[in-house]
């Protein structure tokens, strides 16, 4: 999602920055009893042979997402994207699903804090006025634990929208070095008429990342495509990080080919490590607009939302074990049917 950034805000409020956030709370329960405590017709209980969940957000409950698992990002971030990130403000759980709600609030009037007449550059550039709202969020993760994970088997299934200006995301970043040394990996970005899977490390250069990327066409995809949720698994093994979307593999990425170029400078790189083979990593979700890919935001509708069902992160059993145990306990199926355009019962955050 970091493709490139507002190199103002990297050293405070940017995914790029060294600073993580704690982790508040978690489970200590051993790896047999997070699997004992799942019935027996629970769907999670042996979804893949040989791993066991270790983290399950289902998004079952009406409210906040819970803060000592969740944090937000706030102002303008990156990509010379035209949403201000709206801290907690823009997400909420309703009907079986985490809503991530972009609005056009440009009729409130609200003062753009990064304006100045005199500059012409992002993002003041977007005018003496917020227009767009938006949420990210972003697991409390920590280099040794908490939230974050190595490995694994990551799991979300989401109805992602695909009107354009929009710019949806499930991402996660590398808890130790700054970007892109620490590793990025975009589970799924949609924009440009397609999906895309990505990771990200570092090339040699202060801020400059090596890629490998693929794309899968709306031709593909087919029509209706955005009616549906779908599920977007990434497998990420010593080996190899590869990318599905359902039945479609996405992108699939040799890890030896992934250790960053030597790097000098006053910046914090590591020493050509491997990112995805030494770093943890936190998950994001997030719903960007316009900027460097998204497009045009003249016909978007507002509110547009973008609807997760549910988050899960399986690991091999006997592996890890750093990171803070949750699971929630209730599966439901998602029940949240608001068109685009229509105001959740006329609130600013859907409450």
């Amino acid at each position: 999602m970091s493709h490139s950034a507002d190199r103002s805000l990297l050293a405070t409020d940017s995914p790029r920055s060294s600073e993580t956030g704690g982790c508040d709370g978690g489970s200590s329960l051993s790896a047999d009893a997070a699997q004992t405590r799942l019935p027996e017709g629970d769907p999670r209980r042996d979804a893949y042979d040989g791993y066991r969940l270790v983290f399950a957000e289902e998004f079952s409950t009406d409210g906040k997402p819970d803060s000592t698992i969740w944090k937000y990002e706030e102002g303008f971030c990156r990509n010379h994207e035209d949403q201000y990130y709206n801290a907690d403000r823009n997400t909420y759980i309703k009907d079986g699903v985490l809503v991530i709600e972009a609005r056009d609030d440009s009729a409130l009037a609200i003062p753009n804090p990064r304006y100045n007449p005199a500059d012409g550059s992002w993002p003041s550039s977007l005018g003496p006025h917020i227009g767009w709202t938006s949420g990210s969020m972003m697991t409390k993760g920590t280099p040794d634990g908490g939230y974050s994970w190595l490995y694994g088997i990551y799991e979300v299934r989401a109805k992602a929208p695909r009107h354009l200006g929009c710019w949806p995301a499930i991402w996660s970043t590398g808890q130790k070095y700054e970007w892109p040394y620490g590793g990025e990996i975009d589970i799924m970005e949609y924009y440009g008429g397609g999906i895309h899977g990505n990771v990200a490390w570092g090339n040699g250069g202060r801020y400059d990342a090596a890629w490998n990327s693929a794309f899968v066409p709306d031709s593909r995809l087919g029509e209706g495509w955005d009616d549906d949720y779908h599920i977007w698994r990434m497998i990420w093994e010593p080996e190899h990080i590869a990318f599905w979307c359902d039945d479609i593999l996405v992108n699939d990425i040799p890890l030896d080919s992934t250790v960053n170029a030597p790097a000098s400078g006053d910046f914090d790189h590591g020493d050509r490590v491997n990112p995805f083979r030494e770093v943890r990593q936190n998950l994001w979700l997030n719903l960007a607009l316009g900027g460097d890919n998204g497009g045009s935001l003249d016909d978007t509708p507002s509110p547009v939302r973008y609807l997760i069902d549910y988050a899960r992160i399986y690991q091999k059993e006997g592996t890890d074990g750093a990171a803070a145990l949750h699971i929630d306990p209730i599966v439901s199926e998602p029940r949240f049917n608001v068109p685009d355009g229509v105001d959740v019962c006329g609130s600013p955050d859907g409450e």
